[in-house]
């Protein structure tokens, strides 16, 4: 569906409108917008408030750059883990013989978090230790080998990096109170008129 903007002189010409009318609904129209989008009143304290209230809101995933080497079976996965312990190349070894699709770009999985990797892996690989080949693990998948490269734990985002995210909640909050509060004002203070002749022809 288009939206189709007019002015309130073109307005005036529409079958079934007065200006009256129009003139009336521009104007609630405006009213209602400067309800929601006045700016809310937040001060910093409050910010960080809500921040200090709220920290476990803003800590960030652990993450692992992770290589992977997928096999078939035990007796290749027992062969590639000796050639890993005798110090061949892990990286070369996946592209040689991984069954994963990330071997050929030498098992490289990149950044990973815990929901990245299937159950079963994820528990495995975020326990070992970085820069150390894992020990054999034998899933529903097949046998695996981990590399992690780079383990980055988990940590709490500082204030200045989520502050315009706290503002900007805090204030859609603000504002739907203020809606909320001007409705209910409307309600107990509008003079409403019934139109008997209208109301008759429903």
């Amino acid at each position: 569906m288009s939206l189709i903007v007019i002015t309130e002189e073109q307005a005036t010409t529409l079958p079934g409108t007065t200006r009256p009318e129009i003139v009336r609904n521009i104007t609630l129209r405006k009213t209602i917008a400067t309800e929601l989008t006045a700016e809310a009143d937040l001060s910093e304290e409050r910010l960080q408030h809500y921040y200090q209230e709220n920290l476990e809101r803003f800590l960030t995933q652990p993450l692992i750059h992770l290589l992977h080497i997928l096999l078939g079976n035990e007796r290749d996965a027992l062969r590639i883990q000796r050639k890993l312990q005798n110090g061949e190349d892990f990286r070369k070894l996946a592209v040689a013989f991984s069954l994963a699709p990330e071997g050929k770009n030498g098992g490289d999985l990149g950044l990973v978090d815990h929901s990245s990797l299937p159950a079963e892996l994820a528990d495995f690989a975020f326990k070992c230790s970085e820069g150390v080949v894992s020990p054999l693990l034998h899933s529903t998948y097949g046998y695996h080998l981990f590399l992690p490269l780079k383990v980055h734990p988990a940590r709490s985002l500082a204030f200045e990096e989520v502050r315009e995210k706290i503002a900007a909640e805090l204030g859609r909050e603000e504002n739907e109170r203020r809606y909320r509060s001007w409705i209910k004002q409307l309600a107990t203070t509008a003079r409403i008129r019934i139109d008997q002749k209208s109301l008759a022809a429903i």
